[in-house]
């Protein structure tokens, strides 16, 4: 029977029992995390999802309510953009956990509420067995949350598949534009979007023709310009381009703030996440050419965006035993070499989760309104008194009032 990621991590483990089970690739979504804001949306939330202890007091897992309809798809899609993942795991039946012990406690401004799943073989345990064909699995966040959940309860036999194949020797020319790492946010300012598109001019002007792919927002920096092929970013498994022998990938996938429950959790560090991501996900993209073929032993080009990435990759490829004949070219024409990108500012640490319970919170803030009020009555005091306005301490003096008649009045 065959299925596809999606749906094995979805099945109920005991419909598995006795089954010889092989998983083809890295699952992406084994390591799921994000945080989302849901000042108006928490009361929507406890209608849907109760929350339970999960035995660590920083996280509580999430529980659908039994006496409410689950949310469809279609709902789930018309929903918050960064709540789509989290509602979709939850849907599908996976173990999701929230930084939170009451969905009240999100109205908080400025609170958001952070959230993971973790999939792991553990999920398998009752199959006959279980073999997974991947490459780099001990550096990649799955094989990460592996050791940190499970240790030596699960023992990973490697077997090194075709190692003991003859290939040819390829040489594969690694091409770089710029001696900083780039990213998104990089890539969003005015001399980061300029180096974009320098690299696509210059692309255009050696007339590239390999397959290429870049991150979603950076595509209209290269669009309409290259006259190779355009792939997803992510490619893994396909031979449909083995007739290609070039290839060029602007690419970044760092770590972002909402991977912060992850890093917490696994105990990681950005760069272990660039490492198991970006770095396999260059590896991968530049397989998918004529180096997927053993017998290929003409040359092959490569053009990434930064250094780091380029011997990243020749690392990889000498490792993985590919070919020995590896180079490094920095590509001067662009004109980018020596942009020098400003320092990132240390990532902002995580707000802390507010402990206060909701009435501890609602009597802190009567409190708080107190202490507003009284400072209101002390500024407003200090303008009459500037003003002369102000009576004097003791109780005020008494007014005769007269009854007059009209005449009077007048008079």
């Amino acid at each position: 029977m065959l299925a596809t990621h999606e749906a094995l991590v979805s099945l109920d483990p005991d419909l598995l029992a006795d089954w010889h089970i092989s998983i083809d690739e890295l699952i992406d979504t084994s390591v799921a995390c994000g945080s989302f804001s849901a000042s108006t949306s928490w009361s929507a939330l406890a209608r849907q999802y109760r929350l339970e202890p999960s035995g660590d007091t920083r996280w509580w897992r999430v529980m659908t309510r039994e006496d409410v309809e689950p949310l469809s798809l279609g709902e789930i899609n018309r929903g918050a953009s960064d709540q789509i993942a989290f509602h979709r795991l939850i849907r599908r039946g996976r173990p999701v956990y929230v930084d939170q012990p009451e969905w009240e406690q999100a109205r908080l401004a400025g609170q958001r509420v952070s959230w993971w799943s973790l999939w792991t073989v553990a999920e398998l345990f009752g199959c006959a067995s279980i073999t997974l064909a991947s490459s780099s699995f001990s550096s990649s966040l799955m094989g990460m949350a592996h050791q940190h959940l499970h240790g030596e309860a699960i023992r990973f036999r490697e077997e090194r598949v075709g190692m003991d194949q003859l290939r040819a020797r390829p040489l594969v020319r690694l091409h770089y534009y710029t001696r900083h790492r780039g990213s998104t946010t990089w890539w969003q300012t005015h001399e980061g979007s300029r180096c974009l598109v320098q690299i696509s001019r210059h692309l255009e002007q050696i007339a590239f023709a390999g397959y290429w792919s870049c991150n979603s927002t950076t595509q209209l920096a290269f669009l309409h310009r290259l006259r190779g092929r355009w792939c997803e970013p992510k490619l893994s498994g396909t031979n449909r381009l083995r007739d290609n022998a070039a290839c060029a990938y602007i690419y970044s996938s760092k770590a972002q703030a909402s991977d912060a429950p992850i890093l917490e959790l696994l105990g990681l560090d950005r760069a272990a996440v660039t490492r198991a991501r970006e770095h396999e996900d260059v590896f991968q993209f530049v397989m998918r050419g004529a180096l997927r073929d053993p017998s290929y032993d003409g040359e092959y080009d490569v053009y990434l965006y930064s250094e780091d990435q380029a011997l990243a990759l020749q690392r990889s490829l000498m490792a993985s035993g590919i070919t020995d004949r590896v180079e490094t070219i920095a590509v001067e024409e662009a004109g980018i070499l020596s942009v020098v990108r400003p320092e990132a500012r240390s990532p902002s640490t995580k707000a802390s989760r507010d402990e206060r319970t909701v009435q501890e919170r609602r009597a802190d803030e009567r409190e708080a309104e107190r202490l507003r009020g009284k400072g209101r009555r002390a500024s407003a005091k200090a303008l009459r008194v500037a003003a002369g306005t102000a009576r004097g301490p003791g109780r005020p003096k008494k007014v005769i009032a007269a009854a007059y008649g009209p005449d009077e009045c007048q008079r």
